[in-house]
């Protein structure tokens, strides 16, 4: 499997794409409601340097919550960054 992997990862450069991967995701995939406290506890216990977020725009949780946990995420020295950003 990480042959394939390898081997995918070489075609993507050569091609001038980059191969990018999630380090949080959760279940805010779904139609269930949890609340805006739910949504934020997740996300901002997982916080970790070079994190990639992946949140679902589905989710009326991540929605509500997204203003409080990028608030929060600048509380603690976070910055974010788009991917353009991430590879200049």
């Amino acid at each position: 499997r990480s042959c394939l992997v390898r081997g995918l990862g070489d075609v993507y450069k050569r091609q001038g794409y980059h191969s990018i991967f999630w380090s949080f995701a959760y279940d805010d995939y779904s139609e269930v409601i949890h609340g805006k406290q739910y949504a934020f506890d997740k996300v901002t216990k997982s916080l970790h340097p070079g994190e990639v977020l992946l949140l679902h725009a589905i989710s009326k949780d991540n929605a509500d919550a997204l203003g409080e946990i990028i608030d929060y995420a600048h509380a603690q020295g976070y910055e974010f960054r788009s991917l353009d950003q991430y590879f200049s």
